[in-house]
């Protein structure tokens, strides 16, 4: 392939030829200029066609494995058939984020200030290499911050040592006698219905802990 100093040279020898004829010049420029555009137009066209046909591909399998799920659904009984669709409704909402709920929100506040009173400190502990867990976190403050005379503090941990398989881990000294601030929290959580468990891991910070973790 010629090399940019060979076109530099040839330029040189041949710009007396191009000062001559300064329209016949112009006129092969054009044409370069077309024959560079035309390349560059098919090779793009050759670059979406090529993708254009993955997504077809891949259209053409989602088709087919809704029509498979379809085809699986019409030929189940109706019991086994909304047993499967809830099994993969489950399925979709593990994959979401956690939230609480306006619901969950609702009955933490009144049962925040129901049972509030008394002074005691909550800390909520998440950890960082969980992806929902701030978002969750956030939530969780503010719904206990309805608790009157409580004191809520945060923090994150990467990789706690103890942590509840289901991400809520309502920390206490001992699961068989809480603490009324454990009891109070541990009402909460349970008239709210969020899934929790108890860990037996006292925070040196706070008479209540909270951490939250990803799901196992």
């Amino acid at each position: 392939m010629p090399s940019l100093q060979w076109f530099l040279d040839h330029l040189a020898q041949e710009w007396a030829v191009i000062q001559g004829a300064p329209a016949l010049a112009a006129a092969y420029a054009l044409m370069a200029t077309f024959v560079i555009w035309l390349i560059q137009r098919w090779a793009f066209g050759t670059v979406i066609t090529h993708k254009d046909g993955k997504i077809a591909h891949l259209e053409e399998r989602l088709k087919m494995r809704d029509d498979q799920l379809t085809n699986k659904l019409q030929s189940t009984p109706p019991g086994e058939a909304q047993e499967l669709i809830r099994t993969l409704q489950t399925q979709i909402d593990a994959m979401k984020p956690r939230r609480l709920t306006d619901t969950q929100k609702a009955s933490i506040a009144r049962t925040a200030i129901a049972r509030g009173g008394g002074s005691y400190s909550l800390t909520i502990i998440r950890d960082m290499a969980s992806a929902d867990s701030g978002a969750y976190a956030n939530d969780l403050i503010h719904a206990f911050g309805n608790l009157q005379g409580w004191t809520i503090s945060s923090g994150a941990a990467i990789g706690p040592g103890r942590t509840a398989p289901c991400g809520l881990g309502l920390c206490v000294h001992n699961r068989s006698n809480l603490n009324p601030g454990e009891r109070i929290i541990f009402d909460i959580l349970q008239s709210a219905e969020i899934d929790f468990e108890m860990i037996e891991l006292v925070h040196p910070d706070a008479d209540v802990g909270l951490m939250i973790s990803a799901k196992l």
